[in-house]
């Protein structure tokens, strides 16, 4: 067993109730604290004030809201902190856009339970971590994604899945025309025509 006084200190930023359980149970026994937020308002305060943790484990996506901005913001402000991404959204445009901001590791939430002890015990030692079932990042995509806001980030993960525009739109709680919108937008961004397919990691929309 690990000594506990060498064991990192986790701020775990995620919204949903879920996740922070079960990210509680994985890291037990392997972090000396796990200290909760469940909001980008908490998360800005608690790494504004001065650093009471070791590692920060944070999602992406808060509600409608991206949790990159705020971290793009942090690490420049502060660039000695060592920031996991633990996400939903894994494909290479979103990892490249974590790393470029210098985050030093990205886990997917598929794989949390394999992957998530390691992946911290990595940042905390000050070495990156990605998890090698991530796909290489692309960076035509990357450029193409930087813009995009967190509603169509999550409907390219929807079409990506091979959910009809009308699941994205039930889960989104929107139109179906505002998801043949965000399509038509995500098409053009990629080069993708939506109609026929092609969408990475998925198949036809």
């Amino acid at each position: 067993m690990p000594d506990p006084a060498t064991l990192p200190v986790v701020l775990h930023a995620e919204d949903e109730p879920l996740i922070r359980s079960a990210v509680s149970r994985i890291l037990s026994g392997h972090a000396r604290q796990l200290e909760p937020v469940s909001t980008l308002r908490e998360l800005d305060q608690a790494v504004r004030v001065e650093r009471e943790f070791d590692v920060l484990v944070v999602d992406l996506i808060f509600g409608s809201d991206s949790a990159l901005p705020l971290l793009r913001r942090s690490l420049k402000r502060d660039p000695g902190l060592r920031v996991l991404v633990l996400s939903g959204f894994d494909g290479p445009a979103i990892v490249q856009q974590c790393l470029s901001a210098g985050v030093a590791g990205f886990v997917s939430k598929l794989y949390a339970f394999e992957e998530l002890v390691e992946a911290v015990i990595a940042v905390h030692a000050g070495r990156r971590f990605v998890s090698p079932r991530c796909s290489a990042p692309a960076s035509a995509e990357v450029e193409a994604l930087a813009g995009l806001g967190a509603r169509s980030l999550r409907i390219l993960d929807g079409l990506r899945r091979r959910l009809t525009h009308q699941e994205i739109a039930d889960l989104e709680g929107v139109s179906c025309k505002t998801v043949e919108y965000h399509a038509r937008k995500l098409g053009r961004a990629l080069g993708i025509d939506g109609q026929r397919g092609g969408w990475e990691l998925g198949g036809p929309a």
